[in-house]
């Protein structure tokens, strides 16, 4: 089982069957477009999908045409794709599908807003079409569990995450509209997975560039006791596929 990154929250899972997780937008000037190579679009065999910001979901109808694979994401995007055409299973918080033989739950997450210094002071404001459909989750393949929090702050009500025990973790540590370092270590903390992959770090919209401090991140995630990937864009981890 070989897991890939591909930048903010986009990863393939390739085993008897590929999941794909978040094929969105590179948003850099430089390097505007998907962020999974196209000749893995034809390997989909279901697309997984947190919410629908661009990084996250602008290339959700081109993997699935080129695929033919269904799309499990949030109830306002299950309306806006089947529209065009799409195979689409929507999933609401604490809600349990079955596609393509892959168990998927969705699990409680809070989208940040956008936060901006003016004038000395600190404005956070959070469009409605930011983090539309939002949901975590929790799927298992070939007997590995997998938890994908999508872009989410620190929950105040934790009790949620607490001690659900994935086996792969994919968290948020790049800050400003998800967690940072800190919350993220925080969650780990709660969540307890046997390993933890973080993502959406070193993040960039046009011009600018959220750096994470990865290595501190990882550091700590093995202080509590977990294995920690912390993958670059393109890079692979192997996986043992677990019987359970």
């Amino acid at each position: 089982m070989r897991l890939t990154y591909y930048g903010y929250n986009a990863f393939s899972i390739e085993a008897t069957m590929t999941v794909i997780v978040d094929p969105g937008q590179d948003l850099h000037w430089r390097r505007i477009g998907p962020l999974l190579p196209k000749e893995t679009w034809p390997k989909a065999g279901l697309i997984l999908v947190t919410h629908g910001d661009a990084d996250h979901a602008e290339y959700v109808p081109h993997v699935a045409r080129a695929s033919g694979a269904p799309v499990v994401c949030g109830l306002p995007l299950a309306e806006r794709w089947r529209r065009k055409g799409i195979t689409v299973v929507p999933l609401a918080v604490g809600e349990r599908v079955q596609v393509a033989g892959v168990p998927v739950k969705g699990i409680p997450v809070r989208h940040g807003g956008l936060t901006l210094m003016l004038f000395g002071h600190t404005l956070t404001f959070k469009p409605p079409s930011v983090g539309m459909g939002a949901v975590g989750l929790s799927f298992t393949l070939e007997g590995r569990r997998f938890l994908n929090l999508g872009d989410t702050l620190l929950l105040d009500d934790r009790s949620a995450w607490r001690e659900l025990h994935p086996d792969v973790l994919m968290v948020p540590i790049g800050g400003m509209m998800t967690m940072d370092v800190d919350d993220a270590l925080r969650a780990v903390e709660i969540i307890a997975p046997k390993s933890v992959i973080p993502m959406h770090h070193n993040w960039d919209i046009l011009f600018y560039h959220r750096p994470a401090d990865v290595a501190r991140f990882a550091d700590g995630a093995r202080a509590l006791g977990c294995q920690c990937f912390p993958l670059e864009r393109g890079e692979s981890v192997e996986l043992q596929a677990e019987k359970r």
